[in-house]
């Protein structure tokens, strides 16, 4: 302020407070000045390019340039704009493009919500069918008819029916689903389904078999007692391979979730 006062000799308080009082100048941070008696000091806003340096860039490491283009005072009352340098564009020219282009939509290709309400509805369908017959199987056991049925392999049908019901779940899940838990739904619906499809055919088969061999006695005229264990060993053996391929393909190469752009 001392420096701004117009006298070359001896100068007064007035002189200095006048002189203090009409500071304008520009620092090294931004803008001083006094409005008021009240100093006012504010930041410089700037527009930075930047820009490869090819000439530095090498396969390991990309170098950039950093090109003041544009600073800004907020702080002025006229909304002061200053352009030091012209705008680059990614052309390397200051020429503004004719138009940018236009972002297009990206079709995610998700599950529509109304194969999800579907989905959904038919599993609870079959689950409260599954759970019906549970019930009505339980309820008669002692009945002539349902025992003549062979419980055991209409709850084996009811079970594998189920299994193959709640693979919609994993089948079901989507973004934005963490990818742990898209990865997990991937196999566990080959196992649920597999399962499920083995438990429930393994049954049929099962019947079919002790009624071969009650056929074949009948046929020699010979009675004999078939117990669900004696037949049973088809679905132990079916189930038993259906688990080794699965726990193989889990441990060695299992599916994961992934999102693979086309188009």
């Amino acid at each position: 302020a001392a420096c701004a006062v117009n006298r070359t000799d001896l100068f007064s308080g007035t002189d200095f407070l006048a002189a203090f009082q009409s500071l304008d100048f520009e620092g090294s941070s931004g803008r001083f000045r006094m409005e008021g008696g009240t100093p006012v000091s504010t930041d410089r806003f700037a527009v930075k390019n930047l820009l490869i340096d090819f000439e530095k860039t090498t396969a390991d490491a990309i170098y950039f340039q950093s090109h003041t283009s544009v600073s800004i005072d907020l702080a002025d009352s006229d909304g002061r704009f200053e352009e030091i340098t012209p705008f680059i564009y990614p052309d390397r020219t200051s020429s503004a493009p004719d138009q940018y282009p236009t972002v297009l939509e990206v079709d995610m290709n998700k599950i529509s919500r109304g194969v999800l309400a579907a989905g959904y509805f038919w599993f609870a369908f079959v689950v409260v069918v599954c759970l019906c017959c549970t019930f009505f199987l339980f309820f008669f056991r002692k009945k002539p008819t349902v025992k003549a049925s062979q419980p055991i392999f209409l709850y084996m049908g009811i079970g594998g029916t189920l299994l193959m019901a709640l693979s919609i779940i994993p089948m079901s899940l989507q973004e934005p689903v963490p990818q742990g838990i898209l990865n997990i739904s991937c196999m566990s619906t080959l196992w649920l389904f597999s399962a499920g499809f083995v438990t429930a055919f393994s049954s049929l088969f099962c019947k079919m078999h002790r009624l071969t061999k009650l056929r074949k006695a009948a046929k020699r005229f010979k009675r004999i007692v078939v117990r669900p264990e004696d037949v049973v060993y088809p679905f132990i053996v079916l189930i038993g391979l259906n688990f080794t391929i699965l726990t193989a393909w889990t441990v060695v190469d299992p599916l994961t979730w992934k999102r693979k752009p086309v188009g």
